[in-house]
């Protein structure tokens, strides 16, 4: 494990809170892109957010990710991916969006 405990631990409640908000990151999505691609703009709104918190709390403990740090950022993404995606399309279904 490269990332410390704490930015992972903060990297896991980032993905949690925006699972669970993910009606306001649709509608960021919706604004900017109409609704052709609207999951995958949503799901990119998402992971930038995420990639935001993971430098700025690198960068708030005055440290830089190396590669191992990354791939492993990768993989805890990859492994909510699903998830993300999930709560998109349940956004979509209830809000009509």
């Amino acid at each position: 494990m490269s990332i410390p405990a704490n930015i992972r631990n903060f990297i896991t409640t980032q993905l949690d809170y925006y699972i669970e908000e993910i009606d306001t990151y649709l509608l960021v999505a919706k604004e900017h892109c109409g609704t052709e691609s609207l999951d995958d703009a949503a799901y990119g709104v998402v992971l930038g957010c995420v990639y935001m918190g993971f430098i700025n709390a690198y960068s708030a403990q005055s440290l830089s990710p190396n590669v191992d740090s990354i791939t492993e950022l990768h993989g805890i993404i990859k492994e909510r991916a699903k998830d993300i995606r999930l709560s998109i399309r349940g956004s979509r279904q209830r809000c009509q969006v």
